[in-house]
């Protein structure tokens, strides 16, 4: 069996949180590896995206949009009237009325630069 350009690995970089076994591999977040578009199955495209183009058949002419991992909200607010501790907190969505819902990350009261640290981790 001949491998056409269709099928030429590229590379996929893996989104969200997680590992799944791929090849004998395991795949981390944010880990990048090789792949062939055919070897991806359809329960996989929602965890990873393609950093190269992905070869279209000729019957095709229309360019692929290759989609971005969407960076989550974080902010820091506060802990109740308090001026010193702070909570971490991420959008999870909206209300009917469209204004912004959100979820404590931490359990106690953080000072603003522990807070501040956090929410720097959790964009890397």
């Amino acid at each position: 069996m001949e491998r056409t350009k269709i099928d030429e690995p590229i590379r996929y970089k893996k989104i969200g949180r997680g590992s799944f076994h791929f090849n004998g591999k395991i795949i981390k977040p944010n880990q990048v590896f090789l792949a062939r578009p055919s070897q991806i199955s359809k329960s996989f495209k929602d965890l990873i995206i393609p950093l190269d183009s992905v070869p279209q058949a000729s019957s095709s002419p229309e360019p692929q949009v290759i989609p971005h991992a969407v960076v989550p909200e974080y902010k820091v607010e506060p802990r109740g009237k308090s001026l010193y501790l702070f909570d971490v907190l991420m959008k999870i969505g909206a209300e009917e009325d469209g204004t912004p819902k959100y979820k404590v990350l931490n359990e106690k009261g953080l000072k603003r630069e522990v807070a501040d640290e956090f929410v720097r981790d959790l964009l890397r």
